[in-house]
């Protein structure tokens, strides 16, 4: 089993973040290079607390990033990599991911997750369709 962190959200180029509270060290999936950054914002919260979260938001969605950590259930898009993923308190679905950079999406990531990978996604939560996801933004 991978584990694998990349961003589903993009909120601009110079905006781009990690999960945790302290520094960061993860390889970018697209370059396969190992970088370091200091978070911006957010520690990993349970799928439950963003499902929480993604509900009181709406359809409007949060203004907010939020990092959340799971298993790969199984991947609906193949091109764009919407997926489901599972902690121990609930389920999730991604609506998109892109490489750490922004530049990929997951059809052309030469190192995609899989169904069963654990992987850590930051991203806005919102209501679609009376169901709690965490988007992709295009920019």
């Amino acid at each position: 089993m991978k584990k694998i962190k990349i961003l589903c959200s993009i909120l601009c180029i110079s905006f781009l973040f990690g999960c945790g509270n302290n520094e960061n060290t993860s390889t970018n999936i697209s370059t396969n290079q190992t970088t370091s950054s200091t978070t911006i914002e957010g520690d990993v919260i349970t799928i439950e607390e963003a499902l929480q979260i993604g509900a009181n938001a709406g359809e409007q969605g949060t203004t907010q990033s939020y990092c959340v950590k799971g298993k790969i259930l199984n991947i609906d898009n193949s091109t764009f990599g919407n997926m489901t993923i599972k902690d121990e308190t609930g389920e999730l679905f991604i609506y998109g991911v892109l490489s750490k950079d922004g530049t990929k999406k997951y059809g052309e990531l030469d190192d995609k997750p899989v169904a069963g990978d654990e992987v850590t996604l930051s991203g806005r939560l919102k209501v679609y369709k009376g169901k709690v996801e965490m988007e992709m933004l295009y920019y």
